[in-house]
């Protein structure tokens, strides 16, 4: 009896979670205000000190009820944090195969059999989308900016949840796109990894104006003030170049961090009538000024630096930034090069010292930046600026996530259909052809191999579903098995001008096909309900439309591709579909304005085959 109560709470608590996941899914899911207080339903009361929907931040604030749930909600927040964009995606997946595995009585009784036959089914259909036979990808190119921009923008898009307007989302995205070519090097990429070997572009928040304030600058920025005078008197080396030294030690003169074991032994045997602090001061000092003999101007330290350290460096006319983080640190020995010193000895080699181009100091709003500019100009900073504060964080997040997914496709140049198609294509591929599998290794019977299938196909499909937030209704069709979002038929009492131009600017949730271009004998098949609806449900007489009155796609044609397509499907009959390698044949595509990040869900769905198997086998 306890065991079957601990169940039917923990279904209870996958349930609303699911559902509140369902409500922030996509770019017209709802944002959340936190922290969130979920003691009465689903409504979210209390003081509202962020506006949020990252997966992240619901993942952590979540009450859980007991052992199942914390593990839940543990596993959620790493593939959070892994997979980032994929966080969402990875929770509703989850929620729901627990779910069935809970409620449905046709799936194996044996949690072995039935972990084995998911995490199967999930490696399969995440190693289709990283195969060439994917009909869900579409090849990037790189040399093409405006394609690319149309990427940026349906990514920035589909994730920012609608408070970005059309020019604000023109400006990011040329941003964004900016900083990252400029990131870009231009060497080629050598045998031992990717082309990147740094992180092409960061970002620097600040609140109080427009975002099309933000901008694009060169170098990094360091939240901080120069000394005006050291500012004045700063000189530069040769080749016009500021000789720095970056540490990663304490300076403060109170640890023996960065110095020799025995040097530790004699300071204290030989130096007892005056304080270790002193003693340990005057070594810096002395590393500090054989360092200015060699032209040294810019010190940056990840910890405290000693006050007198500091006098002293600033009568010598060096500017000195300590307490950074250990992101900072990296980024100013990346963007100065040389070696990050871990010691302060009168031997340090000048090669290990770095070089700055230059250092200026700027203001944004009411903060005050050091401007840090190598020589390599393949550092950039992204200054994003937001009138609500709460909403930086996300725009943040957002941006890092966009400059992520073109970090991807710089390895692997594709990306996936957005806007709920690539899932229901997934979905048919999983049950054409993975249920062909060999399941000998799983335990279970062709039989339960089938329903399992069907249940991960379905769920995949409703999470295609879940990005519809204005009861309209989530259909596939029979051809191409696409995704496509209709109003409520009832709704759909148009003049027959009006159904005509319906019919003709209504495309797929991706944008690659039009709704009047497929076959008059094509099915739409609703992913919630399994109602088909055929074009005769939408316009009852299709021959007596007026075609001369048809008019081209309303949005600007952006993206156009020639790329091998394959047909999924012929026909209203259900027929086996080949998925090797298509034959190379050219075909013009509609405008593709939702992409996904290839990298992302493939990674996504092989760690949530993973997990399955642990969570699965959890004693309820």
């Amino acid at each position: 009896y306890n065991k079957m109560a601990t169940g039917v709470q923990f279904s209870s608590e996958l349930q609303k979670l699911k559902r509140f996941i369902e409500a922030t899914y996509g770019p017209f899911g709802r944002l959340v205000s936190f922290p969130l207080d979920l003691k009465d339903g689903d409504d979210l009361k209390g003081c509202c000190k962020s506006i949020s929907a990252r997966s992240g931040l619901i993942y952590s604030q979540w009450p859980s009820k007991g052992p199942r749930s914390k593990v839940l909600l543990n596993t959620l927040t790493g593939l959070s944090q892994k997979n980032k964009d994929g966080g969402k995606f990875a929770a509703l997946l989850l929620t729901r195969i627990l779910l069935s595995s809970i409620e449905d009585d046709s799936l194996p009784k044996s949690k072995h059999v039935l972990s084995s036959m998911v995490h199967l089914v999930l490696k399969q259909a995440a190693q289709f989308l990283g195969s060439p036979c994917c009909s869900c990808r579409v090849r990037m190119d790189h040399a093409n900016l405006e394609s690319m921009s149309v990427f940026v923008k349906s990514f920035l898009r589909s994730r920012s949840h609608s408070i970005l307007n059309e020019t604000d989302l023109e400006h990011l995205a040329h941003c964004i796109l900016k900083g990252f070519v400029s990131s870009v090097p231009w060497e080629a990429p050598n045998d031992r990894g990717s082309p990147l070997l740094h992180e092409p572009l960061r970002i620097v928040t600040y609140p109080g104006e427009p975002l099309r304030n933000s901008r694009v600058i060169e170098g990094v920025l360091i939240e901080a003030s120069m000394n005006r005078s050291v500012k004045k008197a700063i000189r530069k080396g040769p080749r016009n170049a500021i000789i720095t030294a970056v540490f990663d030690i304490s300076l403060a003169g109170d640890s023996e961090e960065g110095i020799l074991q025995e040097e530790s032994f004699l300071i204290k045997d030989n130096f007892k009538n005056v304080t270790f602090e002193s003693v340990i001061v005057s070594k810096i000092k002395e590393c500090i000024d054989k360092l200015i003999e060699r032209g040294l101007r810019f010190v940056a330290c990840q910890k405290i630096i000693h006050p007198a350290v500091k006098q002293h460096l600033a009568r010598k006319g060096v500017i000195v930034i300590d307490r950074l983080s250990i992101q900072h640190i990296g980024s100013v020995s990346e963007v100065a090069g040389g070696h990050i010193l871990k010691g302060y000895h009168s031997n340090i080699p000048s090669q290990w010292l770095g070089s700055l181009k230059d250092i200026k100091e700027l203001t944004f709003g009411s903060r005050k930046y050091v401007q840090l500019i190598g020589f390599d100009s393949m550092c950039h900073t992204l200054v994003l600026s937001c009138y609500v504060e709460q909403l930086l964080e996300d725009l943040k997040n957002t941006c890092s996530d966009t400059v992520d997914m073109l970090r991807h496709t710089l390895n692997l140049p594709f990306a996936l259909l957005g806007g709920g198609c690539t899932e229901t294509l997934l979905a048919h591929y999983i049950r054409q052809q993975i249920g062909e599998c060999d399941i000998r290794g799983t335990g279970g019977s062709t039989r339960d191999f089938e329903r399992v299938v069907e249940m991960v196909s379905g769920h995949v499909e409703c999470i295609a579903a879940s990005l519809e937030h204005y009861s309209g209704i989530s259909v596939t069709d029979s051809i191409h098995h696409h995704c496509w979002s209709l109003p409520p038929l009832d709704d759909m009492d148009y003049p027959l001008n009006e159904e005509t131009q319906y019919m003709n600017t209504m495309y797929c949730n991706c944008g690659m096909y039009l709704l009047r271009d497929l076959p008059p004998a094509s099915l739409l098949r609703d992913i919630r309900t399994g109602l088909l609806y055929s074009k005769a449900d939408l316009l009852p007489d299709r021959s007596t439309l007026d075609t001369t009155c048809l008019e081209t796609h309303p949005q600007e044609t952006l993206f156009k591709e020639t790329r091998p397509q394959e047909t999924l499907l012929k026909g209203t009959h259900p027929q086996k579909t080949s998925f090797k390698e298509p034959h190379q044949r050219t075909k013009e595509v509609g405008t593709i304005v939702v992409y996904d990040d290839l990298t992302s869900k493939r990674d996504t769905i092989s760690d949530v085959s993973d997990v399955i198997l642990k969570l699965l086998l959890i004693d309820t």
